[in-house]
């Protein structure tokens, strides 16, 4: 999914009066006015709860733990299902 180029379509909505509302991708206008809301996922805080759940379940092990992180291209967002 694109995040940015989206100002011109934003803004031929926004003059319809057509409402618009983000949901799972958010994008990188400055101009939060051509949109309602966004609904989506907050992946940061999704990162930091997985961390915190780690580090509590296993506080008191004395086996390593070992961590595989996958990661996809850095800046990209999340990829649609189809």
């Amino acid at each position: 999914m694109v995040e940015s180029g989206w100002d011109t379509v934003l803004k031929e909505a926004k003059d319809a009066k057509i409402p618009v509302i983000l949901t799972d991708r958010a994008i990188d206008s400055p101009d939060t006015s051509l949109y309602k809301t966004f609904i989506g996922s907050d992946f940061i805080e999704e990162g930091k709860k997985a961390g915190d759940w780690l580090v509590k379940e296993y506080a008191s092990s004395t086996d390593p733990v070992n961590i595989v992180e996958l990661q996809g291209t850095t800046g990209s967002a999340p990829p649609t299902t189809g």
